[in-house]
């Protein structure tokens, strides 16, 4: 019998046939599958299982990084814990690298070990002088913070430095960890004005590197060097008397030159604000002087000369068609002006007369400084940016090109150092490339400015700018502050120890 189909017929065997063929087909089809979802399944259990026990093993040892440092600080108790470090354990290394503490008199190396475990992919988990490190073929991340603290306010650098004595190979199981000796490295406790400079040379420098930026900030690493693994961290301010030595200073992320104006711009650590210093000299010269500070003229009161020669003036603020005219060839001026210095297009600050050694020095507590007609030497013909010094606050902001419109010109040194941005564009965002993160702005057509700049962030986004550094500056004493309001010293107090334990295994 036959079963009609289409044009042709198909006969019962060879309908069996082709049953019996779909299902072994099928059935492959299913195998195939199965198989290829076990495999990708094994490899997906195999990676979770690798990082579960890479996790696990970096809490083990961060919790021993815990177990080190109350040992350090308690000399009579021993401490035990159940470690689980895999089939592969660790290593105990008593000598892998080093750290270099400097600041003031104090320069001390001290070698440092490590506690290593490594995987079977390569990846390394290590305690180092507090911290704990993971390292992937190029990447260091910081699974637990090396015990380095940094109080800007009260310019405090702490560091406890836990290291280990001996060597030895660690198992999975009971670990003992027993103090054997603290050096409290007393001749670095106290740093009088200067900074503190901590250079690591680790297998690890990565993981040091980026701690460090997280404490600082950005320019506290001042230097980094693959092939010798070190990184050099500088806590602090800069010296004052560096402040001049280069064009631009600045000291965060937030440097802007859309048209390469300035010639080797110094990413550094931060200069000393001038608030301690400039916020005194006011309120003396407010009240008409003192056994600090006489008070020649106090300008918001009276009418003055044409030209005002040597002597230490007074004014409220400056604004607009102001016009201010100074000669300094018999003698230093100095000028203090309580609110913000505007000079509009027509107004302008100029030193007309002028002796080597003189300058002119202006001390604003103002929150802006804006520049759109001249603060200049004579005829802003570049005569020497040192005698006309303008300083302000770390909440001053400065516009060479107030709104985008005609620039002004500015032939002299400005310091409005700060270590933090500290809102001065808050309620009036700047238009233009330039933003509410940069403290110093040009962008104006043609604005030009002549001498060097210190401050927290600066932008500069206009073709038609001009800047010049004054190479005089280099080799100039600049007095920043009178010797009667001088800053508080830089006092860095060093919480430096070094704590030797023992960790082994029973």
């Amino acid at each position: 019998m036959s079963i009609p189909f289409g044009r042709g017929t198909i006969t019962p065997s060879r309908r069996g046939q082709s049953t019996v063929l779909g299902i072994v087909l099928l059935i492959g089809m299913v195998a195939a599958g199965s198989i290829g979802i076990l495999l990708v399944a094994g490899d997906s259990i195999s990676e979770i299982e690798h990082e579960s026990e890479q996790e696990r093993i970096e809490s083990a040892f961060v919790e021993l990084s815990q177990q080190m440092a109350s040992s350090s600080s308690n000399s009579d108790v021993p401490r035990t814990m159940d470690m689980d470090i895999g089939d592969s354990g660790a290593v105990v290394m008593s000598d892998t690298g080093s750290l270099r503490i400097q600041g003031g008199d104090v320069d001390k190396e001290i070698p440092i070990g490590a506690i290593e475990y490594t995987s079977d992919d390569g990846t390394k988990i290590a305690y180092q002088a507090g911290g704990v490190f993971r390292e992937t073929g190029a990447e260091t991340r910081v699974v637990s913070a090396p015990p380095v603290q940094y109080d800007a306010d009260s310019e405090t650098l702490s560091f406890p430095i836990i290291k280990t004595r001996g060597e030895t190979e660690l198992n999975s199981g009971d670990l003992t960890v027993t103090h054997h000796n603290t050096d409290p490295l007393q001749d670095a406790s106290l740093v009088e004005n200067d900074s503190v400079t901590i250079e690591v040379r680790s297998d690890y420098y990565r993981g040091w590197e980026d701690y460090f930026e997280q404490q600082g900030g950005a320019t506290t690493v001042q230097d980094v060097d693959p092939e010798n693994r070190t990184v050099r961290a500088v806590f602090g301010y800069d010296e004052i008397e560096n402040a001049f030595d280069s064009g631009v200073s600045y000291n965060s992320d937030d440097f802007h030159d859309g048209h390469d104006h300035f010639d080797d711009p110094e990413s550094s650590v931060p200069f000393p604000p001038l608030d301690s210093t400039i916020n005194p000299m006011i309120a003396d010269a407010k009240d008409g002087g003192t056994e600090k500070m006489e008070i020649d003229q106090n300008l918001s009161e009276e009418g003055h000369e044409e030209t005002l020669s040597e002597g230490t003036y007074f004014i409220e603020e400056i604004q607009n068609d102001d016009e201010l005219s100074f000669d300094i060839s018999e003698g230093n001026a100095t000028l203090i002006v309580e609110g913000d210095i505007v000079v509009g297009d027509a107004g302008h600050i100029r030193v007309d007369d002028w002796s080597e050694g003189n300058s002119l020095k202006i001390y604003s507590g103002g929150d802006q400084l804006n520049v759109g007609g001249e603060i200049c030497v004579d005829d802003c013909r570049k005569v020497g940016a040192q005698y006309i010094q303008i300083y302000g606050t770390s909440e001053m902001r400065v516009d060479s090109g107030p709104g985008g419109n005609q620039g002004g010109t500015i032939e002299g040194l400005l310091y409005v150092a700060a270590d933090e941005h500290m809102g001065w564009w808050d309620g009036d965002e700047p238009n233009g490339r330039c933003g509410s993160e940069h403290q110093v702005i040009m962008q104006a057509g043609d604005e030009d400015f002549y001498g060097s700049i210190v401050a927290y962030s600066i932008c500069a986004h206009s073709n038609g700018m001009e800047f010049e550094y004054d190479e005089d500056l280099k080799d100039a004493e600049i007095d920043i502050y009178p010797e009667s309001y001088p800053l508080p010293p830089q006092i860095t107090y060093l919480n430096v120890a070094e704590h030797i334990v023992d960790v082994e295994g029973n």
